[in-house]
């Protein structure tokens, strides 16, 4: 059980959840620039053998830890997407909140609900998250 968060993980959290699309962009840039770097040639053998470089390598290992971050946080986002599915409400507060980045407001009159409404499910939405976070090592509580 999830008792508190700090500011600075509900920070962590929702930049993921705000930067998804970009977060897959990045990781779909990297992986390509690393495949790029790193070419196949058949050695004079007959063999195939690889031209890869210690620069190259050391890239792909720095790559590879990068983008893999990033492709847990989306797994993140997207299990948090999918548990909130049955529930319309909750679905349309996350669509609101972190995709269209609808102001309080409007969420408050799109949605009939009260400012405490708002933050209570926001929070819930935050606490799903975070222990999905948690269970692939992103952060610790």
């Amino acid at each position: 059980m999830i008792k508190a968060l700090t500011y600075e993980q509900i920070n962590e959290i929702e930049s993921h959840f705000i930067y998804a699309r970009e977060d897959r962009l990045r990781v779909q840039e990297l992986t390509a620039d690393i495949a790029e770097e790193s070419s196949y040639a058949i050695d004079p053998t007959g063999i195939h053998g690889t031209k890869i470089t210690d620069a190259t390598a050391r890239k792909a290992v720095k790559v590879e830890k990068e983008t893999r971050e990033l492709r847990l946080w989306g797994e993140v986002v997207k299990e948090t997407f999918e548990y909130f599915k049955r529930d319309i409400l909750m679905l349309n507060l996350l669509s609101m909140l972190y995709v269209e980045r609808f102001s309080p407001e409007e969420i408050m009159d799109r949605l009939y609900i009260g400012k405490t409404t708002l933050y209570e499910y926001r929070k819930e939405i935050l606490r799903y998250a975070a222990l999905k976070a948690v269970s692939k090592g992103l952060i610790e509580v």
